[in-house]
């Protein structure tokens, strides 16, 4: 079961995952590689972790109102 997935530069924590609403309902958003738009929601962090492990260069935003992040990313501590 994954606890955290945060953005780490430099040795510090820049950014963690968390859920936005949507639909009445809070969920992880997502993104294959290339796109903005048409985000895959996700309900849990282990299925997030997954989608990321799944293909190279996938993306999660981190925070309301941040970029998609794709570089940096950090499963329960251990770089993706």
């Amino acid at each position: 079961m994954v606890d955290r997935i945060e953005k780490i530069e430099d040795g510090e924590v820049t950014k963690t995952a968390e859920k936005y609403p949507r639909d009445g309902g809070r969920f992880f958003e997502c993104f294959e590689p290339g796109q903005t738009m048409n985000p895959i929601w996700l309900n849990t962090l282990d299925e997030v972790a997954d989608f990321l492990r799944a293909v190279p260069n996938r993306r999660v935003r981190m925070e309301p109102g941040s970029a998609m992040t794709s570089r940096f990313i950090h499963i329960d501590g251990e770089p993706l």
